[in-house]
């Protein structure tokens, strides 16, 4: 409903503009969900036991999440400098050429399938489990 509301009051666009129908509320949501899915269901409790000290686990979630703050703000400057659709890609071709933004959007096609994999095989092993204690195998 929203979306035909927002395709009925769009001027006319030329081609270089994107129809924003989703909103920054959507991109937030998702990133956070991607964000939260994979990394909070599979790896922190690996990480912990490898650590097994409560202050170096600290540690590293500080130290992750300034990583992952200054990859998005790095992520926020350049959407702002170079407002185009194409994610990585435009910003590797941009720098290195062609070739060059083809083997980053390759190699980003491949990470965000491949991480949609990996959450699918996380959610499964915790589903077997969950559904393990409800239906007893005999």
């Amino acid at each position: 409903m929203e979306t035909e509301r927002a395709l009925a009051n769009t001027p006319s666009l030329g081609k270089e503009q994107l129809l924003r129908i989703l909103g920054v509320t959507f991109g937030v949501a998702v990133g956070i969900g991607g964000t939260i899915g994979i990394g909070i269901l599979r790896i922190p409790g690996s990480v912990a036991a490898y650590l097994g000290h409560s202050g170096l686990i600290m540690a590293v979630w500080i130290i992750s999440g300034l990583y992952a703050f200054v990859g998005a703000n790095t992520y926020a400057e350049l959407g702002t400098m170079l407002p185009l659709d194409g994610g990585p890609y435009v910003y590797a071709r941009r720098a290195y050429g062609e070739f060059g933004g083809f083997l980053v959007g390759w190699s980003d096609w491949l990470l965000r399938t491949s991480s949609m994999a990996y959450l699918a095989v996380a959610l499964t092993e915790y589903a077997a489990g969950l559904f393990s204690l409800i239906i007893p195998v005999s």
